[in-house]
């Protein structure tokens, strides 16, 4: 079968950076679903999108789609034609369904008897005339978050030349109501005649057009490699800033630049904000030490580098000067000053203003301040005060992302305590730091995720503006992380004091999911992220708790085998049970030191001041290791006894017991839900997994 590659490209207006990947590969995944639909072959297909262009390349398709007979099965010969041999309405029915006709009908005996089969023969077709007929309306129709419209058409940036090249013949449509053309188009939109989609690269780099997006990345970390190794200095490489500069550059060019020493005499990161949100470059370290250089990229080749350097180096010390502006108003003012100004700065939610929202965490960290570090109060409510107050100077206006960096300098200026500096810091962060951090960094997270659920903004995988799941994840990675054992009862109470029921419930599930979700992120198999959630009173532990069973899981699998059949039979035990005692009479017990329910709940008491000794260090693997001596107990408990005894006392007491036992597993998670599953066994063509194989 004769095959040739096949070209898709649109140029367009300058397309944003987050949209160029998604829009490519929404538009390679629509037209291979259409190729494969109509049944026209392919190797692969290659993605390429730059700023001013969208292209996809379809590798070894199939010229022609060949003739194709099928048979498909109609009803039964005797319902499809009356005793006068014509057909009935239900065969009528079977061939308009299939745009088939009489003479298209076949008879054919099977297992269930004589059925009609109709015989559908397609016709070879050629795949330009798909192509032509089918991929303009296709792209048409796509639809793409923030899109924009012209001329009744709607793509997130308008449509200025489309071109389909099919082997070497360009294929005439009209699209986006534009005539296809038979050329691609350079920077300055002039025609660019390309040969077959095999030179469509190489065709377009002549032109100083890179229409791989990661041939221009590497083409980039080639050109820092040699600025570093000339001038021996380290350019810091930001991720986003990279990929921003990628997405806005067919042909990047870098070239290294330097500003007055002056402005290095405020904070490193305030000048590296400057120099990447404004300018776009890239700043260089010297022995690990912001330097007055600069690296920037530009789009092309250019003759006159140098003068392009001056005009970077102005626009970089303007702003500078800015910036150096902004610091001394800050300083000047004084971090704390900036408190009252808080009321001024609107939220969304349960709170009117940053400082309603601030006056709550001060109230909240101060009371669990007094339960998890007593020692720490003072520092903890300075740090709370704190925390928001650089969102009122001019810095954090100028730069958001500075909220943190900038209160850490400027608490330090005004000769705050060190401990507190970092403090805020790390709490704007989420990094586990101190005391203060940790309990004021959390607190301010979940006043931050009550206000929206008391707003009913509820954060989902497709909608979330204002960063709910952000927001929840930090405050796990805070509860999971802490050295601080945070009880969500204690939350509640202190945290969820002055928001409903309601919203608390709405806070903890969602919480919860995304509790589950970072253990599936960190490993944590479906199964047993199951056992464990059910307990979310401290976080932390249930998260080390988690990680030790997916480690036994992994080594020790026999054991948890014999852990799990133990606490299943409990559980069962205690389901049929309807009648448990709360309190075991004395007199029961009283039946001597060699009863059976006396030798249980002896060695219960003993092994599980064992267990929770271990877990109470922090050593879970080992505190869930030895529940696996429970089952040999339990099991000479239950042969000995009969536990539905007519006795309601002895029964009430044999049960107390076995709530006792299933109170040690659940402590640490409900093992009946770990499944432990054997290679599965081969049989008719199937896997199977007998039930006995399973825990």
């Amino acid at each position: 079968m004769k095959k040739c590659d096949f070209l898709v490209e649109l140029c367009v207006e300058d397309f944003p950076v987050s949209s160029q990947s998604p829009v490519a590969r929404e538009i390679a995944s629509r037209i291979a679903e259409l190729f494969e639909g109509e049944g026209i072959s392919f190797s692969e297909n290659k993605v390429l999108f730059s700023p001013r262009r969208i292209a996809v390349i379809f590798k070894g398709v199939s010229r022609e789609i060949p003739e194709k007979k099928s048979l498909i099965k109609g009803p039964p010969s005797r319902i499809s034609f009356d005793s006068d041999g014509h057909p009935t309405e239900i065969l009528k029915g079977f061939l308009r369904k299939n745009s088939a006709n009489i003479d298209d009908l076949r008879e054919r005996n099977t297992e269930k008897g004589k059925y009609v089969f109709a015989e559908i023969r397609s016709p070879a077709r050629r795949t330009e005339n798909i192509i032509r007929e089918k991929i303009p309306r296709l792209l048409e129709n796509l639809k793409f978050p923030n899109s924009m419209r012209w001329n009744g058409f709607s793509f997130p940036r308008p449509v200025r030349n489309v071109l389909l090249l099919f082997g070497r013949k360009p294929l005439r449509v009209k699209c986006f109501g534009i005539n296809s053309s038979a050329s691609s188009r350079d920077f300055y939109q002039r025609p660019l005649k390309v040969l077959s989609p095999t030179l469509y690269e190489k065709t377009l780099e002549r032109r100083n057009i890179i229409v791989d997006a990661e041939k221009r990345k590497e083409r980039i970390l080639s050109a820092f490699s040699e600025i570093s190794e000339r001038s021996e200095e380290e350019i810091k490489i930001n991720g986003k800033l990279l990929a921003e500069t990628v997405g806005i550059c067919e042909y990047p060019t870098a070239v290294d630049a330097d500003f007055d020493e002056r402005f290095l005499s405020i904070p490193a990161e305030i000048v590296e904000e400057t120099l990447k949100v404004h300018q776009k470059c890239f700043s260089v370290l010297k022995d690990g030490k912001i330097s007055a250089k600069f690296v920037f990229v530009m789009d092309g080749i250019s003759r006159n580098v140098s003068e392009i350097k001056a005009n970077y180096r102005r626009c970089v010390e303007a702003r500078l000067e800015d910036t150096v502006f902004f610091w001394k108003e800050d300083t000047s003012t004084g971090l704390e000053k900036f408190f009252p100004q808080l009321s001024k700065i609107n939220t969304i939610g349960l709170y009117k203003n940053l400082y309603e929202k601030s006056m709550a965490l001060m109230a909240s960290c101060a009371a669990l301040s007094a339960i998890y570090a007593p020692e720490k109060k003072d520092k903890i409510l300075k740090t709370a005060k704190l925390l928001n107050c650089d969102q009122a100077s001019k810095l954090v206006y100028e730069f958001p992302q500075l909220h943190g960096t900038a209160g850490y300098y400027l608490s330090q200026e005004a000769g705050i305590d060190g401990e507190v500096c970092r403090a805020i810091l790390d709490a704007v962060s989420g990094k586990p730091g101190n005391a203060a951090s940790e309990i004021v960094g959390l607190v301010d997270r979940l006043n931050t995720l009550k206000s929206f659920f008391h707003a009913g903004i509820v954060p989902t995988s497709s909608k979330d503006p204002f960063g709910g799941r952000r927001v929840a994840d930090e405050a796990i990675k805070i509860l999971i992380r802490s050295q601080i054992p945070f009880e969500i009862s204690k939350i509640k109470k202190f945290v969820f004091g002055d928001c409903s029921e309601d919203v608390f419930s709405k806070v903890i599930d969602f919480l919860k999911d995304r509790f589950a979700i970072f253990l599936k992120k960190n490993g944590v198999s479906p199964d047993v992220i199951s056992a464990v959630a059910g307990d979310f009173e401290i976080p932390g532990k249930r998260f080390l708790i988690a990680v030790a069973i997916e480690k036994i899981k992994k080594e020790n699998k026999n054991v948890l085998s014999e852990i799990a059949a133990a606490h299943r039979r409990v559980e069962n035990i205690l389901k049929q049970a309807a009648d448990v005692r709360a309190e075991v009479p004395a007199e029961v017990f009283g039946l001597g030191e060699n009863s059976a329910e006396k030798k249980l709940e002896t060695f219960l008491k003993e092994i599980s001041g064992e267990i929770f000794s271990l877990a109470r260090n922090g050593d879970f693997e080992h505190a869930i290791l030895k529940l696996a001596e429970i089952k040999p107990a339990l099991d000479r408990f239950f042969d000995s006894v009969l536990i539905m005894d007519r006795d309601p006392a002895v029964r009430g007491n044999r049960l107390f017991l076995v709530s006792e036992a299933d109170a040690v597993f659940s402590a640490f998670a409900r093992f009946a839900e770990v499944r432990l599953e054997n290679k599965a066994r081969r049989g008719s063509g199937k896997q199977v997994v007998d039930k006995k194989e399973l825990i």
